[in-house]
């Protein structure tokens, strides 16, 4: 009888420990439904608001195949990830091609995207706003101005920066701390080395 007695009662709280697994197992397994849709409700505001990013940063650039009378230029531009931290505008003034600029921020993602819609407006302020001044004088204004406007952001960027002087078709340019220039001259065109001009900048 005694063994009868603790069997039953062993059995008992077997049936009870197994039947409240099920309960927190199914507990569980609900908890975990619910967490997975909302991580995907998330998971689709954020991709809905990568989505608007990107939209928003390529409306800002420049057309890809700019009309400007005596030139021919395209550019090609394929990011990395939806939001880029690359950066090419033009200058352009009464149809007429004043420079433009090539800019690089370092890593990818919001955070770069971030600094290339800041450093865009202040480059072009600058360019516009320097026409008297030496391109090396602008590029650090440009250097000074974005550093002030990024704030805690820790991204930086490099870039080359073009001026075209019509009078004598010549071009400078000022390089900070990017690759350097890969210049091809054309055969047929009468172009001369002093024809364009450099400065570094740190």
């Amino acid at each position: 009888m005694l063994l009868v007695n603790k069997f039953t009662t062993i059995r008992k709280r077997v049936e009870y420990l197994n039947s409240k697994l099920e309960k927190e197992v199914a507990s569980r397994t609900n908890d975990l439904k619910e967490l997975n849709s909302k991580l995907e409700e998330k998971n689709y505001h954020m991709e809905r608001d990568m989505q608007l990013a990107s939209f928003v940063q390529q409306k800002f650039y420049p057309q890809k195949n700019l009309l400007i009378p005596g030139w021919d230029i395209s550019v090609i531009f394929k990011p990395l990830s939806s939001v880029s931290g690359d950066l090419y505008d033009f200058f352009v003034s009464k149809e007429k091609l004043e420079g433009f600029c090539l800019f690089d921020v370092s890593g990818h993602g919001v955070a770069a995207g971030l600094v290339t819609m800041i450093a865009k407006n202040t480059i072009y302020q600058n360019f516009n706003n320097g026409r008297s001044k030496r391109l090396e004088e602008i590029m650090y204004e440009i250097n000074n101005d974005i550093i002030s406007s990024k704030g805690q952001i820790e991204n930086y960027l490099t870039g080359l920066l073009f001026r075209y002087n019509e009078n004598d078709s010549s071009f400078e340019f000022a390089n900070a701390g990017h690759p350097a220039l890969l210049f091809i001259k054309n055969q047929k065109a009468k172009c001369s080395p002093s024809a364009h001009k450099r400065h570094s900048t740190a």
